[in-house]
């Protein structure tokens, strides 16, 4: 069944017709098409006029986090309106990309006092403090160890969503009022306000900081797509990239595991008797999530506690399995048998997780294309994992096959936001050259000669690009290694 008609489209008022931009979602089987209708647009005098990043010269003394918390005092009658309004579906259309500007109803009654918190919050803490020099959120997540390194919560990254939805409900009503100037403000106010997430070297944070940079690239779009507003092809160059790199989270969300895990690290470097090897293997196996190591094995051990469970897997296959393969990697027949059961565990669980975390960072320190035409390097890392009892390296309880597979989406995450702010710096490319060409789109993108069309991240390549009578069509495929997130941008010139 195809999914509804979504649509950021024309709006007809006594002010100029906005262009349309339509977004309609695919039914599965193509990508999801947005069609935009846009005005040409030359290289702003000068070049930098607009700003969607201001470069640490720019920036004041002062830690962003204090004035973004500062929005979240107290939980005010002002502020519950906002809770309020954004728990209903309707309101989606004030911060949604997925709804036209001009269709959301900017002068509805119902919700005049939540746009209010929305515009005041962003112009009184998410701005100023989007100019601040340093991002430290105060999380000592390196003095912590055990269950705690993935315990502990974060409340404040998850109201930073809320920020950034409002930044954008800011950025969209400027837009529907025809203040640029504004919308590109409270823009770069969002994008910075990813990048201060993504500062937090934990892929939970930085996942944050991506999400917000997809509201500031919604509201982009709904910008390019307004009449006659400026050409941002220099303001979005400006942007790092990727906008929020997660390389530094994702090694250290891998190397975590020795911290939650002090069995991981070497067992030969530590002198325990053979009971005290049992008894830490046991306690640190006792901190795995009991649902997940029983979704592992077989029924019949439903019902048993992991308390009871570990030592059965190292009595039977687990045990005997662990110390094949510790011979297989080098230890003598005879240095095998003589440690402890605890301790063949712990060094086998070590090997094991080192050698899949170490191609996983292999596929980080990659180029993103080059890692996307690897994808032997996963299977050959995860190969065998689980079930518990399967796999030439099997885990005795669930380590790297819980903890690690979150690290490839957080690496996909950061590339496809990276690729659709390179998209938009396409189309503004495209019209300049528009408005430098009496309006017409180049046949190929080796015809813009007003500036460089960048490359596509996700490829290294160029974008897949084509003309189709006046209809420039940009193609961001999901082989390019975004499984279900295909789009294709439809742009012509407004009549």
């Amino acid at each position: 069944m195809i999914r509804k008609l979504l649509c950021f489209t024309v709006v007809l008022c006594a002010s100029p017709a906005f262009g349309e931009a339509r977004l309609i979602e695919s039914d599965g089987d193509g990508p999801d098409i947005i069609r935009m209708e846009v005005t040409p647009a030359d290289e702003p005098v000068p070049a930098f006029k607009h700003r969607l990043r201001l470069w640490p010269h720019e920036l004041l003394p002062g830690n962003a986090p204090q004035w973004y918390l500062r929005a979240y005092p107290e939980e005010t009658r002002a502020w519950q309106a906002w809770h309020e309004a954004s728990r209903d579906d309707e309101f989606d259309a004030f911060y949604s990309s997925e709804t036209p500007v001009s269709e959301a109803p900017w002068d509805s009654e119902r919700y005049r006092v939540a746009i209010s918190v929305a515009t005041s919050l962003v112009e009184n803490h998410v701005i100023p403090g989007s100019r601040r020099r340093n991002s430290d959120w105060g999380i000592r997540w390196d003095t912590m160890s055990g269950p705690e390194v993935y315990t502990f919560l974060l409340p404040e990254f998850q109201s930073m969503r809320a920020l950034a939805r409002m930044a954008n409900v800011t950025a969209r009503k400027a837009i529907h009022e025809g203040r640029y100037d504004d919308a590109i403000n409270a823009l770069r106010a969002c994008y910075r306000l990813g990048v201060d997430c993504g500062a937090e070297p934990i892929v939970v944070c930085t996942l944050i900081g991506v999400a917000a940079t997809g509201e500031a690239n919604g509201g982009v779009t709904d910008l390019i797509s307004a009449p006659g507003s400026p050409n941002l092809y220099w303001a979005l160059s400006e942007l790092p990239s990727p906008p929020v790199p997660t390389g530094e989270a994702i090694i250290t969300e891998i190397d975590n595991a020795e911290r939650i895990y002090p069995f991981l690290e070497d067992p030969l470097s530590v002198d325990r008797t053979p009971a005290e090897w049992n008894a830490v293997w046991l306690k640190w196996a006792k901190y795995m999530d009991d649902s997940s190591l029983m979704e592992s094995v077989d029924k019949d051990y439903s019902e048993t506690s992991a308390a009871e469970f570990l030592p059965m897997a190292a009595g039977l296959a687990g045990y005997s399995h662990a110390k094949e393969r510790l011979v297989d990697w080098g230890r003598s027949h005879d240095e095998v048998e003589a440690m402890a059961v605890g301790q063949v565990l712990s060094l086998y669980s070590s090997g094991v997780y080192r050698r899949v975390a170490d191609e996983l960072k292999k596929l980080v320190l990659m180029p993103f294309p080059e890692a996307r035409r690897r994808p032997n390097i996963v299977e050959r890392a995860f190969d065998g994992l689980t079930p518990v009892f399967g796999g030439e390296n099997r885990e005795i309880i669930p380590l790297a096959s819980v903890f690690l597979p979150a690290v490839e989406a957080a690496r996909t995450a950061e590339v496809r936001v990276a690729r659709d702010v390179a998209a938009l710096m396409v189309i503004e490319a495209l019209r300049m050259h528009a408005a430098q060409n009496d309006g017409r789109f180049p046949r190929s993108l080796e015809d813009i000669a007003c500036v460089p069309v960048p490359q596509n991240p996700a490829t290294g390549k160029p974008f897949l690009y084509h003309l189709d009578g006046r209809t420039a069509v940009l193609d961001l495929p999901d082989w390019e290694g975004f499984p279900g997130y295909s789009r294709r941008y439809e742009i012509t010139i407004q009549d």
